[in-house]
């Protein structure tokens, strides 16, 4: 069954889906922190990164410690750039959910529109039909033609009995 939308549902819908996406960027945060969220790079990273502590002396340098914080910093922003891209995605879809339900829509009522307009068009004949024979009445001879119609009339020089 299709139900129409208003505006303010479509914006409540609007509001959720943003807060949603918000608690999931919050979950998902929290979750890395925690270090909830390894997946099989999380391993490859911490070998890599204990071959470089390995490889740096006890005192390392400027240099090895910029190259681990970039590649720590790229890790955060590709993290970050996936939530954003999901969340985008998320609110893509509920408008193509919200297009659809609203084409839906229109279309009953485009619909509903086609069937009054039918039903319009034969009253409107209907109309012109009666229209075209009270004017008829109005004519010359009208009063005959309607004598003529009417079976029901007494005729000339008749009584009419009624029986009580």
């Amino acid at each position: 069954m299709v139900s129409t939308l208003t505006q303010a549902e479509i914006f409540i819908a609007l509001v959720v889906a943003a807060h949603a996406g918000v608690l999931a960027i919050r979950l998902c945060v929290s979750l890395y922190r925690a270090g909830a969220l390894r997946g099989p790079w999380h391993e490859r990273y911490a070998a890599l990164q204990a071959g470089m502590q390995k490889a740096v002396s006890s005192a390392p340098d400027a240099a090895s410690l910029a190259a681990l914080l970039q590649q720590q910093n790229d890790r955060r922003e590709l993290l970050c750039s996936a939530l954003a891209l999901a969340v985008k995605g998320g609110l893509i879809f509920l408008g193509v959910v919200s297009v659809v339900r609203l084409s839906m829509a229109y279309q009953e009522r485009l619909d509903r529109h086609g069937e009054l307009a039918a039903v319009v068009d034969v009253e409107a004949t209907k109309l012109q039909g009666l229209q075209h024979r009270f004017d008829t009445l109005f004519t010359l001879g009208g009063d005959e033609r309607l004598m003529d119609e009417q079976e029901q009339w007494i005729a000339p020089n008749r009584l009419r009995v009624i029986w009580r």
